[in-house]
C-alpha cells in the first residue's frame, strides 16, 4: 500500500492521448517477492478506513490499482505533517471514490466549465496581443471553486476571502465573485487611461467582492484580494483578513469565515525561499 501512497501518480493515466510515459515498476508485485499465488490470501488492511480489516490481497491490489492509478494523480506524502497526510489519505481511499456525480451535478460542472472556456476564448479573439495571464488549460478551476463555494454553505460558512496570483484571475472574478464582464472588457479597451495618469492598476492585480447565492438559499459574501505580485505573497494577507472577519462576528470556533488560496506553478518555491530568508 506504501508503494501506490509514494508512487500511484507515476502510473496515473493523466495524458488522455496516452502519449505520457507511465512507470508501473515500483507497483509491480513481483517487485515486493509477491507472486500470482499469493493474490488469493487475506492480508490485513486499513484501506478505506482507520480500522484493520482483512481483505483478498487480488481485491486489495484491485482497488488501489483504480483509486491511484485512475485518470487523477494523488502526490501527497511528501507532507511533513502526519496529520495533514492522514487527513487526505483517509478522503482518497473512502468507499465512496468510485461513486460518480448525479446528473444535475454533472450538467452543473459542464455550465461552469462552459462559462470559464467562453470566456477566454472570447478575450483571446477580441484582445489580441493583451496580457491577460489567461486560465486557458485550468478551466476546471471555475466549476471547482464552484462546487468548493456550494460545499462551504451547507457547512454554514458566510466569508469566503480568496487569494491568487494573476493567472485565470480575470476568469474567476467574472465567473465566481461576480464582477461584470462589461467591465472588465472596459479595462481592456482603457478609454479613460489619460484621467488615470498615475495612478490606479492593471486589471490582472485588480480584486473584488460580491455576494454568491448557493443552491440551499444561504449567502456567501466573497473577496479576491488585490495583488500587485505576480508570486503569492497575498496568501498571508487573505489569512489575516479573514481571521479579523472571524473575529469581529464572534466567530472563535472559526467555523463560519473560509480561506481559499490558489496556487501558481512558483508559489511553492517562492514560500520555500521566504522561508530561508
Amino acid at each position: 500500500m506504501v508503494g501506490y501512497r509514494v508512487h500511484g501518480h507515476l502510473a496515473a493515466k493523466l495524458d488522455p492521448l496516452g502519449l505520457a510515459p507511465r512507470n508501473p515498476l515500483p507497483l509491480n508485485p513481483g517487485h515486493y517477492g509477491l507472486t500470482v499465488d499469493d493474490f488469493d490470501r487475506e492480508v490485513m488492511t486499513t484501506f478505506g478506513g482507520r480500522e484493520s480489516r482483512p481483505m483478498l490481497l487480488r481485491e486489495l491490489i484491485d482497488r488501489l490499482n483504480r483509486t491511484y492509478c485512475g485518470h487523477i494523480g494523488f502526490e501527497y506524502m511528501h507532507i511533513a505533517e502526519r496529520n495533514v497526510r492522514e487527513w487526505i489519505q483517509q478522503r482518497i481511499e473512502s468507499d465512496d471514490i468510485d461513486r460518480s456525480p448525479s446528473r444535475d451535478m454533472q450538467l452543473r460542472i459542464l455550465t461552469r466549465l462552459t462559462d470559464a472556456v467562453i470566456f477566454e476564448e472570447f478575450v483571446r479573439k477580441k484582445y489580441l496581443g493583451a496580457t491577460t495571464f489567461s486560465l486557458e488549460g485550468s478551466e476546471t478551476l471555475v466549476p471547482l471553486l464552484d462546487l468548493a463555494l456550494e460545499a462551504a454553505a451547507e457547512d454554514g460558512v458566510i466569508e469566503v476571502v480568496m487569494a491568487m496570483a494573476h493567472r485565470g484571475r480575470l476568469n474567476v472574478l467574472a465567473n465566481i465573485c461576480g464582477k461584470r464582464p462589461a467591465d472588465i472588457f472596459r479595462e481592456f479597451d482603457d478609454p479613460y487611461s489619460d484621467w488615470f495618469r498615475g495612478r490606479g492598476d492593471v486589471k490582472y492585480h485588480l480584486g473584488a467582492s460580491g455576494d454568491w447565492l448557493a443552491a440551499n438559499g444561504s449567502k456567501l459574501h466573497i473577496s479576491l484580494c488585490f495583488n500587485p505580485s505576480h508570486l503569492e505573497y497575498v496568501n498571508p494577507i487573505a489569512m489575516g483578513r479573514i481571521r479579523a472577519k472571524q473575529d469581529r462576528i464572534g466567530d472563535f470556533e472559526r467555523r463560519k469565515g473560509m480561506c481559499v488560496l490558489i496556487h501558481g506553478d512558483a508559489a511553492l518555491p517562492a514560500k520555500a525561499s521566504c522561508r530561508r530568508r
